[in-house]
């Protein structure tokens, strides 16, 4: 399903929705890699800057001291900029209504914060408040309403063609984050290539169920990149396949 269509039956009442046949999953990786494949773009390169624009790191606030400590951290990417819905993962949210949302931060030299602790020990001046709206828990996708955006924030358009065996991928996120020690470096990106695509069902140990199409690439995954932007080589995002990341990775 493309993101497009994904959103629109979000959106909608759920008396009017109907389960997708063909849809992203978020597999868990049954051995973690190294890590991201070291980018070798500038850091003005074009498709790092538009996707620099949508993607965000999600924060999962603790309950028991909202606003000042975290208890988890994933990505997401804004879909829609004229109504703030940014798509995300949903283990990301840890069935969590309401979740912080920092998008890129520069230093006064330009350069990105790229160091997780910044932004938890900022959170109440680089974060924006979102409310999950809707989820769809057989594609692991949860759609998010921010109160507000930053000046700079734009949406990721749509892939005019689905993903293909031997198609280049690109993604960014929040890669191998730590909440609770403030490890992780954000805004890393990793790219592969597609293996293949197939159906899969999968259950996670919370019982949470995918039935979803799967995509199975080269590109490196990390704890917390699920719900980041997957897109192609001039940074739309896939209409099929993976809108949020859902890549299982192998040699």
């Amino acid at each position: 399903m493309a993101v497009l269509a994904l959103v629109g039956w979000l959106l909608m009442k759920p008396t009017e929705r109907t389960v997708p046949t063909e849809t992203a999953s978020t597999p868990t990786p049954t051995t973690k890699p190294a890590g991201p494949k070291p980018n070798t773009r500038p850091k003005n390169d074009p498709l790092m800057q538009k996707m620099l624009t949508a993607t965000a790191m999600v924060l999962v606030e603790d309950p028991t001291n909202p606003g000042q400590s975290f208890i988890a951290a994933g990505s997401g990417v804004l879909v829609h900029r004229q109504r703030r819905l940014l798509l995300t993962s949903n283990r990301t949210t840890q069935a969590n209504d309401r979740v912080a949302v920092a998008f890129p931060s520069r230093k006064v030299n330009d350069e990105l914060h790229t160091d997780l602790r910044y932004y938890l020990e900022n959170a109440r001046n680089v974060t924006v408040p979102g409310k999950v709206v809707s989820r769809q828990l057989q594609a692991d996708l949860a759609l998010v309403e921010l109160e507000r955006l930053p000046a700079a924030a734009d949406e990721l358009k749509l892939a005019s063609y689905p993903i293909v065996t031997g198609g280049e991928l690109f993604s960014l996120g929040a890669s191998d984050v730590t909440v609770g020690n403030g490890d992780g470096t954000l805004w890393q990106l990793s790219s592969g290539t597609v293996k293949r695509r197939f159906k899969d069902l999968t259950t996670f140990p919370d019982r949470q169920t995918l039935n979803a199409m799967v995509i199975e690439s080269t590109k490196q995954l990390e704890g917390g990149d699920s719900g980041g932007p997957t897109v192609n080589a001039i940074g739309a995002i896939w209409t099929r396949g993976v809108p949020c990341g859902a890549v299982i990775s192998t040699p």
